[in-house]
């Protein structure tokens, strides 16, 4: 069916025909199915006893009974947004971001003391679709993980992103060859999607480690992906734990930002505490 225009509807009384350019067609007058507003049909066939019964107002529902524009408009929104929430939920599953730290947003970080620029900083490296590397030092408490996770938590609403905790990444690379973590461990050093390596610098830097180090930063500089290092460290000083290519890859990709700051987990209330700030 074709809707006609209401300029040439008004004219018609059901089952009245209009003659167009293709052909004659036949009005039908039916109801929405979901919001009962009166819709103004055109049939390119002569309508049967059941359309004939629907412009009579004898039947108002029966399977595919068209929606109106708004209805259709409407309904098709709410889908889409179930879709865009469905792969919300997938690829926050997939992200390895712990659930104590999902659902902070920027409106909830405190821009006060010097903090404005690092929030901006994340908040850019979260939205923007070119953004490269963010490197977020200071001392124990200042937010890092935090602000870290923020950002990943708003990245993840249209991107896929791969959270890491280091110490907990190293003990999975230390597992039996078939453990599952290791695979998974494997993939994060191997992969080139978006990553946040948080507290980097809370691991024993063994050769083996650095090794692990350099290759999961080293993948993702080489690919261009995004990355966020957070860390209780200055770059100097990550240089002297890790060496120096590791330092000159962080410094040479990455925005690198120091979070000032006390202890902010002194100043929460204890359910936020438990969420660590970094």
């Amino acid at each position: 069916m074709k809707v006609a225009t209401e300029a040439e509807l008004d004219r018609l009384a059901p089952l009245d025909t209009v003659q167009l350019e293709d052909g004659p067609r036949w009005r039908i007058t039916v109801r929405c199915p979901r919001c009962q507003s009166v819709m103004h049909l055109l049939s390119q066939e002569k309508p049967n006893a059941i359309a004939r019964g629907i412009a009579a107002g004898l039947a108002r529902r029966i399977v595919g009974t068209p929606l109106c524009d708004e209805c259709s408009e409407r309904l098709e929104a709410e889908e889409e947004r179930r879709e865009t929430a469905a792969q919300f939920r997938d690829r926050v599953s997939a992200s390895q971001l712990p659930k104590a730290l999902h659902g902070f947003e920027f409106a909830q970080m405190i821009p006060d003391g010097g903090r404005k620029p690092v929030i901006e900083a994340a908040r850019a490296w979260a939205t923007e679709s070119d953004s490269k590397g963010l490197c977020l030092f200071g001392g124990v408490g200042a937010g890092k993980t935090r602000c870290a996770a923020t950002a990943a938590w708003q990245r993840l609403r249209r991107a896929h992103v791969t959270w890491v905790s280091m110490p907990i990444l190293i003990a999975q690379l230390g597992a039996a060859f078939s453990d599952a973590a290791r695979r998974e461990a494997i993939g994060v050093l191997t992969g080139t999607g978006a990553l946040v390596l948080d507290d980097l610098d809370k691991i024993k830097p063994s050769e083996w480690a650095v090794t692990q180090v350099f290759a999961a930063l080293d993948k993702r500089i080489q690919a261009g992906s995004p990355l966020l290092v957070t860390t209780n460290k200055t770059p100097t000083q990550l240089g002297e734990q890790f060496g120096e290519p590791v330092m000159s890859r962080i410094v040479g990709y990455c925005r690198v930002f120091e979070l000032p700051g006390r202890d902010m987990r002194l100043q929460l209330p204890v359910d936020e505490k438990e969420k660590g700030n970094g």
